[in-house]
C-alpha cells in the first residue's frame, strides 16, 4: 500500500495526505466484499442485478465503513459520484463477460476491465482525495499494475481455477494449444502448484504469450515504487507457491 501511495506521489510530483492509506484500505475491502458476493451469486445461479449484489451483508458493512470514513471530508461527494458512475459504465459489460463462452479473449478483457479497472479506480480516487487530477499516463500505469498483479495471481491460482471453472487468463491460453491443454489435463488431478519453469518446459506457447503480456504492462510502469510493487506481485508466481503468516491488508480482508 505504501508503495502505491509513493508511486502516486512520484508521478504527481507532490505528497499525498496521510489519511489516503486508510481510504484505499476501506475501498479495497468494499471491492473485495462486492467481488466475493458476485462470485457466490454467479456460482449459485442467483441474481446478479447490481442492487442485489450490493444488498449482501458484508458488502453493506464495508460500504457503511467507507461512508463513515469519508464523512468528515468534503471530497466524499466527488468520490461517491465517481465510483457510482464508474460502476454504472462497466458493470453491464462485466456481467456479460462472465456469462460468455470461456476463451482467452473473454478472460483477458475481463482482466482489463476488472483488475486494470481497479488500478484506474485507485488512481482517480487518490487524486480526488488529494486534489490532484491524475493525467492519462498515470491512470494507465495504475491500470497496468493491476493487470500485472492479476496475471501473477492467475499463475498461482491456475489449478484451483481450472478445477472450479473460474476466469483465468492462463487457462484460456492453454486451451488455445491442444497439446499443452492435454498435458495440463494429464497432471491436473495430482498437481497443487508449479513453478514457472514447469510452464516454460511443458507449455512453451502459453508461457511465451503470458510472459509477453507481463512484460508489456510492466514496461509501462515508470514510477520506481510502482515497478517495485509490481515485481513483488510476481515473486509468488516465480516461486510456485507463497504463504503468509497472517492475512494481508487488501482485497481479501
Amino acid at each position: 500500500m505504501n508503495l502505491l501511495l509513493d508511486s502516486y506521489a512520484e508521478l504527481a510530483g507532490s505528497p499525498v495526505r496521510r489519511e489516503t492509506g486508510n481510504l484505499i484500505i476501506h475501498l479495497n475491502r468494499l471491492i473485495g466484499a462486492f467481488d466475493d458476493e458476485y462470485e457466490e451469486r454467479l456460482r449459485d445461479g442467483r441474481s446478479l442485478e447490481l442492487d442485489d449484489v450490493f444488498a449482501g451483508k458484508l458488502v453493506q458493512e464495508r460500504l457503511l465503513a467507507l461512508g463513515l470514513f469519508l464523512q468528515p471530508y468534503p471530497e466524499q461527494r466527488a468520490i461517491r459520484e465517481f465510483l457510482t458512475g464508474r460502476l454504472s459504465d462497466s458493470y453491464g459489460r462485466y456481467v456479460s463477460l462472465t456469462k460468455a463462452e470461456p476463451d482467452f479473449d473473454r478472460f483477458y478483457e475481463s482482466v482489463i476491465l476488472d483488475s486494470g479497472g481497479l488500478g484506474e479506480c485507485l488512481a482517480h480516487v487518490i487524486g480526488l482525495f488529494n486534489g490532484v487530477v491524475p493525467d492519462p499516463e498515470m491512470v494507465e500505469q495504475f491500470s497496468s499494475f493491476g493487470i500485472v498483479g492479476k496475471l501473477a495471481d492467475d499463475v498461482i491460482d491456475f489449478w484451483d481455477d481450472l478445477a472450479q471453472g473460474r476466469t483465468n487468463v492462463l487457462v484460456g491460453l492453454v486451451q488455445r494449444y491442444p497439446d499443452e491443454h492435454e498435458r495440463v489435463l494429464q497432471v491436473a488431478s495430482r498437481t497443487a502448484c508449479r513453478r514457472l519453469a514447469w510452464w516454460r518446459l511443458n507449455c512453451p506457447n502459453s508461457f511465451a504469450v503470458l510472459i509477453g503480456l507481463v512484460a508489456e504492462h510492466r514496461a509501462r510502469l515508470k514510477a520506481p515504487s510502482l515497478r517495485l510493487a509490481a515485481d513483488l506481485t510476481l515473486v509468488p508466481a516465480h516461486r510456485g507457491s507463497f504463504r503468509l503468516r497472517s492475512a494481508p491488508v487488501g482485497l481479501r480482508i
